[in-house]
């Protein structure tokens, strides 16, 4: 078989863009970071960047607390239940979810946490600290995907949420860290 002038072109262009596509990804940043307010949400992007897909939301920093900046959004319970962002106490949640206990994390100090597979509420002396909506599996391999609304409930997205659907539900924001995780 005869290789020709055209073919070995071919070949190295095919090689170029392989590399190319290499290092680009290499500097690319494949992790943003959603900041408003005391809302942080986590993407992870394509290999190029782009199409972030937010699968994590935490509300609540130590400076701010989920209770003294509460953001209008809405949730959507595994028992069908939908409930606005001012309407996260004990009271309403205890029915919802499958756990209860002592948080080990650093913050927020003596937290009690209640939640399921979507969510966590942390509490402190009867008032919500921190939330958290992440996507996750179960032992046995089934995903679980948090439910979050507009507050006016007009809207609901099942998560990951794109930065459009991220956009609508808490608004633009302050800022979007953009940096590499290998």
């Amino acid at each position: 078989m005869k290789t020709t002038a055209s073919h070995w072109i071919a070949m190295l262009c095919a090689l170029a863009c392989v590399l190319a596509m290499g290092c680009a990804g290499v500097i690319t940043p494949n992790v943003w970071t959603f900041h408003k307010s005391n809302v942080r949400s986590t993407a992870w992007t394509n290999f190029f960047g782009a199409c972030p897909r937010y699968g994590s939301i935490t509300i609540g920093t130590p400076e701010k607390p989920f209770f003294k900046s509460p953001p209008l959004f809405s949730i959507r319970l595994a028992d069908g239940r939908t409930l606005v962002s001012t309407e996260l106490s004990l009271e309403t949640l205890r029915s919802s979810v499958e756990y209860a206990g002592q948080a080990s994390e650093s913050w927020p100090k003596g937290s009690v946490i209640y939640g399921n597979l979507e969510f966590a509420f942390f509490f402190v002396e009867g008032r919500l600290f921190k939330f958290e909506a992440d996507v996750c599996h179960d032992k046995a391999g089934v995903k679980h995907m948090p439910v979050i609304g507009t507050y006016d409930k007009s809207h609901f997205y099942a998560m990951p949420l794109t930065h459009e659907q991220l956009i609508e539900i808490f608004g633009k924001p302050d800022f979007v860290k953009k940096e590499r995780f290998q």
